[in-house]
């Protein structure tokens, strides 16, 4: 039965900020396609990409948003973890890549700058890259955001004689190849490598503004949601192939399948204990490097 207009002025409205990749789309589509409802909440949606996501948690304009999983150390205080919504690298993650055949042309001639491309300093991508010790100290680090143009940037640069690397996030580790570029670094490799963890990459959070009950009845409902999803898998990628569509991707259906595999899975429904650990090394080395600042009170991992 539709919602009525005395229904809908009783609802509470919940704003919801997440990308616009495909696993953020995956676990927030039943939502968002109203396959399912909540009588005490309405949804409204809008994309960013995650640095800007980052800032809006600065703002506390969402009620629920995704975040990277290093910036939670700096709005802890304003929103609570969620238990779903977790993207987590064991083994793999973001990936550091360079046009192919990259180092043979610099050594064949003049190169005018070292470019580092990422997608934003409050990324974890970018932290992970510090911790690790790789911190390309001779090159300019350049922001790019969205991360949809991020090749053809890269080959512009190219063309002008810069030496540049790109620190790609989300589908662009699959799609890096068939942009002509060949991988130099897979961070979440590296990070289990030093650590013998997964890495922590993104994160859903909610406003603690909201009572702690509507946090909760909340929480149950995005874990429902992502629950409908995985186990409609099909039926999303079916119309992740219409381009008219709100859930579209340029990733086929075998490397979607395989996408929502690696960051849309049992842990992303409900984080593991091991992932909840691996939060905590990742803020734990973070602070030891200085890229968060100590607070007075320890960074509480009150997971909802």
């Amino acid at each position: 039965m539709p919602t009525s207009l005395s229904q809908l002025s009783q609802q509470k409205l919940i704003r919801i900020a997440h990308s616009p990749d495909a696993d953020d789309r995956f676990m927030f589509w039943p939502l968002r396609a109203g396959l399912l409802s909540s009588p005490a909440f309405r949804f409204e949606f809008q994309e960013a990409d995650t640095q800007k996501l980052n800032v809006l948690a600065e703002t506390e304009e969402p009620e629920i948003c995704a975040i990277s999983a290093i910036h939670y150390g700096r709005v802890s205080e304003k929103y609570q973890p969620l238990e779903m919504g977790c993207s987590v690298g064991d083994g793999y993650g973001p990936v550091v890549v360079a046009p192919t055949g990259e180092a043979a042309r610099s050594q064949a001639g003049s190169t005018n700058k070292n470019i580092l491309l990422t997608p934003g300093e409050k990324t974890t991508a970018h932290a992970a890259l510090q911790i690790l010790g790789h911190l390309y100290k001779k090159y300019e680090v350049v922001s790019i955001a969205p991360m949809e143009g991020v090749f053809q940037r890269m080959f512009a640069l190219e063309a002008e004689e810069h030496r540049t690397h790109a620190l790609v996030i989300h589908e662009g580790r699959l799609l890096y190849d068939s942009f002509g570029c060949e991988l130099v670094l897979d961070l979440g490799k590296a990070w289990h490598d030093a650590f013998s963890a997964s890495l922590p990459l993104g994160m859903n959070v909610i406003s603690r503004s909201l009572s702690s009950e509507d946090r909760k009845i909340l929480g149950a409902l995005l874990k429902e949601s992502c629950a409908f999803a995985r186990k409609n898998k099909e039926t999303f990628i079916a119309l992740s192939q219409e381009k008219d569509s709100l859930y579209y991707t340029p990733l086929s259906r075998q490397d979607l399948s395989h996408y929502l595999d690696l960051y849309a899975n049992e842990t992303t429904e409900c984080i593991s204990q091991n992932d909840r650990n691996s939060f905590l090394i990742l803020i734990q080395k973070s602070l030891e490097m200085g890229l968060l600042n100590q607070t007075k009170t320890p960074l509480a991992f009150d997971w909802v």
